[in-house]
């Protein structure tokens, strides 16, 4: 590369950053102008960018994608994997993850997948070109409580309501399934307690291992796996009931009633609700 080539580059990779150094000085810059602005760096330039990008305050808006707690991929200076993240988008592809304290927990379970979200004052961390997108993180440093689109009564309907009336199951792990990680650890509080009934069709009769937790028998039980769809139950029976579930069949239909909510899990293709019964 001659000395020619070297200038324009230099003077290149000047005029792509300049506005976006220039505004970090005065204050924070909007997210999604410094995803465009980025993604036509050179490779060089990007480097270069990266560390500016550090002292920069970023703001902006975007569509919820998804909140829950931070995980071994997230690396927010401030706060550590002791976190909350809200992952935002606005058009394209590019992402922006805003790091929140872990005592902004309750602010944060009222956004809801979709919702438009606007932050302000999120010190950078780092931001990187994975080809198709961009994505930036960002530490919040002003309030951590979220400005977003209100969705009371999605918020209204996740809740359940602690009643001896027993409630039908598949409604409720079906639910449970749709929310985001945020709003599955509310859930799965309330989720104890609950009175649930249903019908189901049968997939294991067994004894209780130390993988099942029932509340009431321990491990020293018997077990019935339910599924619909792909929503499954575990009913926990207490070992006097043996002899009634000897005679149970894989595939054949069984109808439950008064079963005490342990817990509730989604395991990606699947969710499934312990109780006993």
């Amino acid at each position: 590369m001659t000395k020619q080539d070297c200038i324009v580059l230099i003077l290149t990779v000047f005029a792509m950053t300049f506005g976006i150094t220039q505004a970090s000085a005065e204050g924070s810059v909007d997210w999604s102008e410094t995803a465009r602005s980025y993604k036509k760096m050179t490779e060089i330039g990007q480097e270069d960018f990266d560390e500016k990008y550090k002292k920069m305050i970023i703001k902006g808006e975007g569509r919820v994608k998804e909140v829950g707690k931070c995980g071994f991929m997230d690396k927010s200076k401030k706060y550590g994997r002791s976190c909350y993240k809200v992952v935002l988008k606005k058009g394209g592809s590019n992402k922006v993850v805003l790091y929140y304290a872990s005592n902004a927990r309750k602010q944060l379970a009222s956004l809801s997948k979709g919702k438009k979200l606007k932050f302000d004052k999120c010190q950078g961390v780092a931001i990187k070109n994975w080809g198709f997108w961009i994505t930036q993180t960002c530490d919040m440093t002003g309030s951590t409580a979220p400005t977003a689109e209100a969705a009371p009564a999605a918020a209204e309907a996740a809740k359940p309501a602690k009643s001896t009336t027993p409630v039908d199951w598949v409604p409720v792990v079906r639910n449970f399934k749709g929310m985001m990680d945020i709003k599955q650890e509310q859930f799965k509080d309330r989720f104890v307690g609950m009175v649930l009934k249903g019908k189901g069709k049968i997939t294991e009769v067994g004894k209780c291992s130390f993988l099942d937790k029932s509340q009431k028998y321990d491990r020293d039980c018997y077990k019935v796996k339910l599924e619909r769809g792909k929503s499954r139950v575990v009913l926990y029976f207490p070992t006097s009931q043996r002899s009634n579930l000897v005679n149970l069949r894989k595939g054949s239909r069984h109808k439950f009633t008064n079963c005490v909510g342990v817990d509730i899990k989604d395991w990606g293709f699947w969710a499934t609700a312990l109780c006993d019964m």
